[in-house]
């Protein structure tokens, strides 16, 4: 535990992540009035069902890809048991971030209409080895929300499976320095910082590498 990049699922740290998740919701609702705070958890069941592929940059009506940075984000879902940890196949991870404006697809507020939209959404199946592999852009931000990326891990894919949801998040110093760059610099600079979020954990802190023109990251997460 404490390890960026890494998570281990127990009753004690399943109940703590997910109440803080829950505990920005209703705060939200009574005090906030960007909705993409209250709606963005809700709509993966919905907008990410029939979405199984490994690049969700596009929208799969139009083909038009997200601009910014690339990603790959790399899941290595395991399973907790007496003689330790096996990789967990067949389980099934969703994605799901806004673009390098703050705008997430499927959602209407007063700033964009997005509904019918699926960019930067996507789920997959993870394999013998326990891993999926996304590739993405560098999420946006918008404002009251650190720079993060939800996500949601089943521990199989029927309907009745256990799942945990919750959001992963970048170095600020990162942020920065990706930020610096258009597409995101003509948002301009960011009002919250990982310090000021809610929602923050440094266990669900990424460890982000950079490679060529691309960033790569990879989350540990055994349940």
């Amino acid at each position: 535990m404490g390890i960026p990049g890494s998570l281990e699922i127990n009753r004690e740290n399943l109940i703590e992540l997910q109440s803080k998740i829950s505990d920005d919701n209703v705060s939200t609702k009574q005090k906030e009035k960007d909705t993409r705070k209250n709606t963005t958890d809700n709509l993966s069941i919905t907008l990410n069902e029939d979405l199984n592929r490994s690049d969700v940059r596009s929208d799969p009506a139009t083909g038009v890809i997200k601009d910014g940075s690339v990603l790959n984000l790399t899941f290595r879902v395991s399973q907790s048991n007496n003689s330790g940890c096996t990789p967990l196949a067949g389980a099934r991870v969703e994605i799901w971030h806004c673009d390098a404006s703050g705008v997430y697809s499927g959602v209407r507020d007063p700033g964009s209409n997005t509904v019918g939209q699926k960019f930067l959404r996507g789920h997959q199946i993870t394999d013998a080895n326990g891993q999926a592999t996304f590739i993405t852009i560098y999420p946006g931000w918008y404002s009251g929300r650190t720079v993060h990326i939800h996500f949601k891990v089943r521990h199989d894919d029927s309907p009745q499976s256990l799942v945990f949801t919750s959001q992963l998040f970048f170095e600020d110093s990162l942020s920065d320095q990706v930020y610096s760059n258009e597409p995101y610099s003509s948002k301009g600079r960011r009002d919250t910082l990982n310090s000021r979020d809610r929602i923050y954990k440094e266990q669900l802190l990424l460890n982000v590498i950079q490679t060529n023109n691309s960033y790569a990251a990879t989350f540990d997460i055994s349940l």
